[in-house]
């Protein structure tokens, strides 16, 4: 499966999709909130960096996980923060630094925000 925060225009901008295969679902951060297990940070590097560069915004990042679970909306992030912005920085951020490939063992969400308590990095590519 593959999560990421949609902001496309459309009655979905702002919302958390998740695409397992063919299937959509799109999940109002206001409403719920997300709970990854397995997961990995996926970057299109190249595309990121055009749109670092000044290029219009396209969907190049996500995250892939095993599982998704979707419970009552937390109202307020808790542990370390994953950021993702190719505006900012053209990979994911966590801890500070490029987190391109790392792995995590269970990411949550609140509101927009990505969060995690635990980690194990098995690449940062």
């Amino acid at each position: 499966m593959n999560v990421r925060f949609h902001l496309g225009n459309g009655p979905h901008c702002g919302q958390w999709q998740i695409r397992d295969g063919r299937q959509v679902q799109y999940v109002d951060p206001s409403v719920a909130s997300l709970r990854l297990s397995g997961c990995r940070l996926v970057n299109r590097r190249g595309t990121a960096e055009r749109i670092h560069a000044g290029a219009d915004k396209t969907p190049c990042a996500w995250v892939e996980c095993d599982e998704v679970e979707v419970y009552p909306p937390m109202t307020q992030s808790t542990g370390e923060s994953v950021r993702y912005n190719p505006r900012v920085s053209p990979n994911w951020i966590f801890e500070g630094r490029d987190a391109d490939g790392m792995e995590f063992a269970l990411l949550t969400t609140a509101g927009n925000k990505l969060n995690t308590h635990e980690h194990s990095e098995v690449t940062n590519g």
